[in-house]
């Protein structure tokens, strides 16, 4: 099912492109020699086609999304149960190195994410660069000498794409820092409301939560600003692309060029054409650049994942090769020395020895820290 959605994703990010190669034809179709009546039979030839490929698009975009979200709940599905039940199988020792109170919560958030990567997000990587690959091909195959001085443009676009991808990650990351303190001091205050109230400080954690959502309202204005500024800057350098395109191809065709794919001279719906294929391959290819890191993100949540479920067990209770015994009802423990493995500087136990006898009661008592729940 994941290969199938794979294809469709590869089949409806080569579609799109397709569409310039009769885009350039509308263009040439509207001059003065041209009649109203082969203007119409020109236009309604091209109209059919473009309906056809919308749905083609419609067909591919839908089976895409439909196999890869349907195989990734499925595979989502089946990670967690054994994710949950490789977290049950571990021994006592794990759960003391491990914070087992965040495990409910990491369970779905890391299976989400795998299964996103290979799912959803892998698709996404797949329709960018077959999109990527179908638009140059359109361009070049339209006229390779105009395609290749256009990808000039493929600077000014990365330094556009790079600041405001830069700028933005670094502005939210800022911004959910800000959010998660006053969160967490939130938090903090509810979780002892008693003791808050008893003492009568609820002016004091107000004007305490105060100091950190003021943080935040800083945090946004800064954000809002850069943001403005980044997308300003981003929008200007694709119309700066547009600028330096149709002046490469007002040059091309004021030359005049030959373009070697239809013999004959450069002409306006060739730049069309030449331009849009160009600048969809390079935009793709931004456009990849989120996925990819998903995808990333993923490889390292399945390593952690992955990691546990294969994770060889010191004390296997289900074990079929384990020697069968049976319980007489009397525990002794003799010349037992403990310690937990995150504590090794403090042995709970130091030459313990005790019997327990069956049908005897008896009463475990010590100081805080002595080996009393240890012992059971």
């Amino acid at each position: 099912m994941l290969y199938s959605g794979w294809l469709f994703a590869a089949m409806s990010g080569s579609i799109l492109p397709i569409m310039f190669f009769w885009l350039g034809p509308v263009f040439d179709t509207f001059t003065e020699k041209s009649t109203p009546d082969e203007i119409a039979d020109v236009i309604s030839d091209i109209c059919l086609i473009m309906l056809g490929l919308a749905v083609g698009v419609f067909i591919a975009s839908f089976f895409q999304n439909w196999f890869l979200m349907k195989a990734s709940s499925s595979i989502s599905a089946k990670i967690k149960t054994k994710y949950l039940k490789a977290i049950l199988n571990q021994e006592s020792a794990w759960y003391d190195q491990t914070n087992y109170l965040e495990m409910s919560s990491r369970i779905a958030k890391e299976t989400d994410a795998i299964a996103d990567g290979i799912g959803r997000k892998y698709g996404n990587v797949l329709y960018a660069y077959c999109m990527c690959i179908a638009g140059f091909t359109t361009g070049l195959y339209k006229g390779w000498s105009l395609s290749l001085a256009m990808l000039g443009i493929g600077p000014i676009m990365l330094i556009g794409m790079g600041c405001f991808g830069a700028v933005m990650s670094k502005r939210v990351l800022a911004s959910m820092k800000a959010y998660g303190q006053s969160a967490g001091y939130a938090e903090q205050a509810l979780s002892a409301i008693r003791i808050v109230v008893s003492f009568g400080q609820e002016d004091l954690e107000v004007k305490n939560y105060n100091l950190f959502t003021d943080r935040c309202s800083e945090m946004g204005k800064k954000a809002a600003l850069t943001a403005g500024s980044s997308i300003g800057f981003f929008n200007f350098t694709i119309y700066l692309c547009y600028a330096y395109a149709f002046f490469i191809g007002a040059v091309w065709i004021d030359k005049p060029y030959w373009n070697h794919a239809e013999e004959r001279d450069y002409m306006g719906g060739d730049v069309i054409g030449c331009f849009f294929g160009v600048l969809i391959g390079l935009f793709s290819l931004g456009g990849a650049g989120p996925a990819i890191n998903s995808i990333n993100i993923a490889k390292t949540t399945g390593s952690l994942v992955f990691g546990l479920i294969d994770r060889r067990v010191q004390i296997d209770q289900d074990d079929p090769n384990a020697q069968p015994h049976q319980l007489q009802g009397e525990i002794e423990f003799k010349n037992v020395t403990f310690y937990y493995p995150t504590r090794t500087e403090s042995p709970v136990m130091i030459d313990f020895s005790h019997t327990f006898k069956k049908g005897q009661t008896t009463a475990i008592v010590g100081p805080s820290g002595s080996g009393k729940s240890t012992t059971i």
